[in-house]
């Protein structure tokens, strides 16, 4: 009977020790057919001396999005996902306000940019088509004090 008893306890106990591990990989959407793995940062731009009350950095965090998705179409789908706010402006190609930080709540002349692998980009968020690889990094900036 012990035999027995012990046997059932170790596998209760195997068992709950499978379940409580973690995946490494990143679950792929069921919705997504050709799939690239990029990463994103929110951050405030430390050279300048812009502070947002409530504003939550992210770190640089993996993901997965469809082939041919867009800077802004990836980042609403990563705060969407991870109940972080994000607003557009009215023409919906410009982020107003994420994470906590909106456009002039600071300055007239505060907002988001973003670099990719750590490169500026000429064209707006929603006209750049991610690769896979790739790494988003937006930064809340004082556009005069941001080295262009």
């Amino acid at each position: 009977m012990k035999k027995l008893l012990s046997l059932i306890l170790t596998f209760a106990l195997c068992l709950a020790m499978v379940s409580c591990t973690q995946e490494t990989e990143p679950k792929v959407p069921e919705n997504i057919v050709n799939p690239i793995g990029v990463s994103i940062s929110i951050q405030d731009n430390p050279e300048d001396d812009v502070t947002v009350d409530g504003f939550q950095a992210v770190e640089k965090t993996e993901f997965t999005v469809e082939e041919g998705t867009n800077v802004l179409d990836a980042t609403q789908l990563f705060c969407i996902s991870n109940d972080i706010p994000i607003q557009l402006d009215s023409a919906g190609t410009y982020i107003a306000s994420m994470a906590g930080a909106g456009e002039k709540d600071v300055e007239t002349t505060t907002g988001w940019v973003y670099k990719i692998n750590g490169e500026d980009v000429s064209v707006g968020a929603n006209e750049k088509i991610l690769e896979d690889g790739d790494e988003i990094s937006w930064e809340f900036i004082d556009f005069t004090s941001y080295g262009w």
